[in-house]
């Protein structure tokens, strides 16, 4: 009986595990933010309002600090230039208003419009609005 009753106290614990290595913290976060997945023309979400200026944005135009403007939002998105699926396509909003490469609209560069797991993702990064 004793025996019985261990094996499932290590049932739960491995179990328990399991769902932290199928879920984790990135799992959650994701789902949560999964009901935040439109792109708009409006700030794209997060609760900071902090106004910065296309000039400001500017200064901070490199792969080691790298901050975008997407959808009249400002994004800080240094962490993220090493993850990017495109790779180093991403740094041609380090900078700049990227909200037609970030939509699919630019003609200058090929790109497509991105889903809305990106535009969720994005959105962990926005430090602020356009002023």
């Amino acid at each position: 009986m004793k025996r019985n009753g261990a094996f499932i106290v290590v049932g739960i614990v491995v179990l328990a595990a399991l769902g932290l290595v199928v879920f984790g913290v990135n799992g959650f976060n994701a789902n949560k933010n999964a009901s935040t997945s439109t792109v708009s023309n409006q700030p794209s979400g997060g609760n900071n309002t902090t106004k910065y200026t296309a000039a400001d944005v500017a200064k901070h135009n490199s792969q080691g600090d790298c901050w975008t403007i997407v959808n009249e939002s400002v994004y800080d998105i240094t962490d993220f230039t090493s993850k990017h699926p495109g790779g180093q396509e991403i740094l041609q909003a380090c900078g700049k208003d990227a909200t037609e490469i970030f939509n699919g609209m630019s003609s200058s560069v090929r790109s497509r419009a991105h889903s809305a797991e990106a535009a969720n993702i994005l959105n962990q990064y926005k430090i602020g609005v356009l002023e």
